[in-house]
């Protein structure tokens, strides 16, 4: 009963970073998802592993070509590499 339980909070916390992702924080100078927030709350509420294990979910499941996560990543790497002179 305990691996199911911890099996299940790693694919809710995959799908929370995933869904924290789509929601922009616009901060002066440089704006933020809030999936950086669900990458913390996943290790303080499952643990250093189990946190991680949910985080290596999610980015497996981008690499895997999810649709909405492809489409999050290349809107940020977009931003990443759009040239802004000055």
């Amino acid at each position: 009963m305990r691996v199911l339980t911890s099996a299940a909070l790693i694919v809710v916390f995959a799908g929370l970073a995933a869904v924290c992702a789509r929601i922009n924080v616009p901060m002066v100078p440089v704006p933020m998802t809030m999936q950086t927030f669900a990458v913390l709350l996943a290790g303080a509420a499952l643990g250093p592993w189990q946190g991680g294990v949910a985080v290596l979910l999610y980015l497996a499941l981008g690499a895997a070509g999810l649709p909405g996560l492809v489409a999050a990543c290349a809107a940020a790497l977009r931003r990443l590499t759009a040239f802004r002179p000055g």
